[in-house]
């Protein structure tokens, strides 16, 4: 939404749909994006959780983009991807009301500008921000060690998928979570 969306894309950022289902031309443009992005050395960040934890708990890991990562390992990607779990917080949950009055039966309100110029009002009365760098995890190593033999795996056309990567893109997923 105006005016966050035209910033953040001006600042490199890109959006992407929630669900890739039903929509595998929108899944493969996507890929092959992500695929230049990581061979061209940019850095990506992404949220794991799919989303802001509104309770300030964590939520389930969505593992579409880490899927997305080692397939690009796949494809015999030269350069090591290093992901580095980030963890982002402040001592009092922002939207601890809105979510109470939801858990009552009110609809979720749509972000609005009006609405993040309220945000920032309160935003001296949340105390402290935390932010936590956990242990960097190489991919290559990753997969050294969970499946020995992935490079006998490497596709550069992308089309293959190994029947051990959903495991170990669950198993990648909780050890970034943890």
């Amino acid at each position: 939404f105006w005016p966050a969306g035209p910033i953040f894309r001006h600042g490199g950022a890109f959006f992407i749909r929630r669900t890739f289902k039903g929509n595998p031309l929108y899944s493969t443009v996507f890929r092959e994006y992500l695929n230049l992005l990581f061979a061209k050395g940019y850095s990506v960040e992404f949220f794991t959780e799919g989303g802001r934890s509104r309770t300030g708990r964590l939520l389930p890991p969505k593992t579409g983009m880490l899927a997305m990562t080692l397939q690009a390992m796949m494809r015999g990607l030269d350069r090591p991807v290093t992901l580095v779990p980030v963890y982002l917080g402040y001592e009092h949950v922002m939207e601890v009301n809105t979510y109470h009055n939801e858990l009552k039966g009110s609809r979720k309100e749509k972000e609005s500008f009006l609405q993040v110029l309220g945000i920032l009002r309160k935003l001296r009365n949340y105390g402290r921000g935390f932010v936590n760098f956990g242990e960097p995890l190489t991919l290559h190593q990753f997969l050294q060690q969970q499946v020995p033999e992935w490079r006998e795996d490497i596709d550069p056309t992308g089309q293959c998928r190994p029947e051990w990567l959903p495991a170990t893109v669950d198993i990648l997923a909780k050890q970034l979570m943890t």
